[in-house]
């Protein structure tokens, strides 16, 4: 848009109105949604932040607690060694490392060894936020149209839309 145009011809301005925004959950979604106790608003966050929150580490062995007792099983050791204290700083931070590196493998295994529950994330993801973009720019009126039919989802879509608004609406069809 190039204000000094319209100013040039002696045009007025359009008016500028944001594009309507809508997320489709089909029955399907849904179902899914509910046994993960999430919202549609939350799957757009990205999939380690998601997977953490529905598949939440174990108390018993934490990540965290795996790093510390490393780090604490090593401390004495190099405690007791004399006069190397530069090498000896060093090699503590060599094995900071090691053990935090350690730990988010770690962490990163366990939330990821329920294949079942990764499944049902990225089937969530794909169906609401795919390729990590908005629903709406990636999956067209086409599909779903030919999913609920023309009519039935075009007055679906003209029902839940609020006019200037830019906040998506979430749309709760009811068969596909």
């Amino acid at each position: 848009q190039v204000p000094p145009l319209y100013v040039h011809f002696g045009l007025p301005m359009p008016m500028v109105m944001p594009r309507a925004r809508f997320r489709v959950v089909e029955p399907r979604v849904a179902s899914l949604l509910k046994k993960l106790n999430l919202t549609p608003e939350q799957v757009e966050a990205p999939f380690e932040t998601l997977l953490a929150r529905v598949a939440p580490v174990p108390p018993e062995l934490t990540p965290e607690l795996l790093e510390r007792r490393l780090i604490d099983a090593i401390a004495p050791v190099l405690d007791a060694v004399p006069e190397l204290e530069d090498a000896v700083k060093r090699t503590r931070g060599t094995m900071a490392r090691a053990a935090s590196r350690l730990a988010g493998r770690y962490g990163a295994a366990l939330r990821t060894r329920d294949e079942t529950l990764v499944g049902r994330v990225q089937r969530l993801q794909s169906a609401l936020f795919p390729h990590d973009e908005p629903q709406e720019r990636v999956l067209g009126f086409p599909g779903f149209a030919a999913r609920f039919g023309c009519e039935q989802f075009s007055s679906m879509v003209l029902r839940s839309v609020v006019p200037f608004s830019s906040s998506v609406q979430t749309l709760w069809p009811e068969s596909a």
